[in-house]
């Protein structure tokens, strides 16, 4: 692949360069190393996009490498698939809630309220991520909702980005916007519908719930005396639902939400380790559903940012506990 001759000019107007060299027969120039390298690589990234040139920005030894590789075409998307899915779990989770809906007045009114209510956790859950990749200026899907069987009528929801981050900083809020966005909406589904769920006599214990809900009991006065127990309401237990994939999704693992965030901050090797650890703890929990699932998605290539050399900013390192704190409430106490 040859050099385009303004180049080595648009990468002398942020970087100093050493030598004009090759990688793999891509154009890549050795560079000085910097403090900061985050605004100057935004700025070349910017500017390189005219060629239909993709900068990769790597460590190595004493200098640092500016790789460039061709700008991947944007693959069409076809919105009739994420509308043909979207109807197909409006009406799974419409059956899995009519089924939930038992004892709670007409069973058709409280099934679209657990249908609605699951849809909007999931869907702000994504959504969040898409704004968040929006103001990094990169694409995305619109979300993939996955249909699933009763009792929850879905597999949860999902989108893709078109290409990696440009750097740690835009990786660690991509994948906090989700985990942040869908925990405040399931804390609301939860607190309204604990409102309205009743406390009836029972000889079963009280079922575990996440320690948000628990609390919110709390707040709500709802303390079920000895022999009765809380029946979730369900719109509660869409929120419930809600809350346990805010949980799953923190975790530091693989491609997960938790993941992104873990990487963002040790880098590709500690990723891994805290991979190793969460699948061997879900299947000592019993989730092996779940260790199975984390273990397949750490077999494929993690796509690194493209600069990978800056680091995570102060504030987002600041914001970590209260990841941790979103994630504990989220576990069932």
């Amino acid at each position: 692949m040859s050099i385009p001759p303004d180049l080595a000019a648009l990468v002398n107007a942020e970087f100093k360069v050493i030598e004009s060299t090759t990688v793999e027969t891509y154009p890549a120039f050795k560079v000085k190393t910097i403090r900061n390298t985050e605004e100057p690589f935004l700025n070349l990234l910017k500017k390189t996009k005219p060629l239909n040139l993709l900068p990769l920005l790597r460590k190595n030894h004493d200098s640092l490498l500016l790789i460039f590789v061709p700008r991947p075409a944007t693959k069409p998307k076809n919105p009739l698939i994420n509308l043909l899915l979207l109807v197909a779990t409006v009406a799974t989770t419409l059956i899995a809630g009519y089924y939930i809906a038992a004892g709670f007045g007409d069973p058709l009114t409280n099934a679209i309220l657990f249908s609605a209510t699951i849809l909007i956790v999931l869907g702000t859950h994504e959504y969040g991520h898409k704004l968040a990749s929006s103001r990094q200026k990169t694409n995305t899907t619109l979300p993939y909702f996955i249909p699933g069987p009763p009792p929850l009528g879905t597999m949860g929801a999902i989108i893709f980005q078109d290409g990696p981050a440009p750097n740690r900083n835009a990786a660690f809020d991509v994948g906090v916007s989700g985990p942040v966005t869908g925990f405040i909406f399931a804390v609301i589904a939860s607190a309204i519908g604990l409102y309205f769920s009743p406390v009836v006599a029972s000889s079963l214990g009280t079922p575990s719930l996440p320690l948000i809900m628990t609390l919110l009991t709390s707040v709500l006065g709802i303390h079920p005396p000895p022999g009765h127990i809380l029946v979730l309401h369900p719109i509660a237990f869409a929120g419930l639902v809600g809350l346990f994939a805010t949980w799953l999704n923190l975790l530091p693992a693989s491609t997960l939400d938790g993941g992104h965030v873990i990487h963002a901050l040790g880098g590709k090797r500690i990723q891994q380790i805290f991979t190793i650890i969460v699948i061997f703890a879900l299947g000592i929990i019993g989730l092996f559903t779940f260790s199975l699932f984390i273990l397949f998605f750490s077999t494929m290539p993690y796509p690194e940012p493209l600069d990978n050399v800056s680091q995570l900013s102060t504030k987002r390192k600041l914001f970590i506990p209260t990841l941790v704190a979103i994630f504990i409430l989220c576990f069932f106490a």
